[in-house]
């Protein structure tokens, strides 16, 4: 298998090469349902949470779905945002890392995004569906 990647040139790609780059970002203001409302129209599963420069952390689909669950039926959506649901210090990585160095980490760890940075700045984010659009272009 590593010589099959090898010969494909995948060992050697960089996470910049595969990432979505300037995501679409949230304050931790933001209100869950605005989150998820968001999530919905843009077809995306994870938003970073950025304080003017500043990356706060990550908020998922999945968070959202928990949170739902846990609070049914109570009516609380009004002032819940997503710095209170969202997961600090996520799993961040340098844009120029090759992407093999990577994906260890993210089955291992069931990361279904990492977030991309470039001089400490968020730069984009690579989820697994970024990962599939590589593979199905060179298979």
């Amino acid at each position: 298998m590593k010589a099959f990647l090898q010969r494909l040139g995948l060992r050697r790609l960089k996470i910049k090469d595969c990432m979505t780059k300037d995501p679409t970002t949230l304050r931790p203001t933001t209100h869950v349902m605005t989150a998820r409302r968001i999530m919905g129209e843009e077809n995306i599963r994870h938003l970073p949470v950025v304080d003017g420069k500043e990356l706060v952390g990550i908020i998922s689909e999945r968070d959202l779905d928990h949170y739902a669950t846990v609070y049914k039926n109570k009516d609380i959506d009004r002032e819940v945002t997503v710095e209170e649901l969202c997961i600090f210090e996520p799993y961040t990585v340098d844009e120029n890392k090759r992407l093999i160095k990577v994906l260890p980490a993210m089955r291992e760890n069931k990361y279904g995004s990492i977030l991309v940075t470039r001089n400490g700045e968020l730069s984009g984010i690579l989820t697994s569906i970024d990962i599939c659009r590589v593979l199905e272009r060179v298979l």
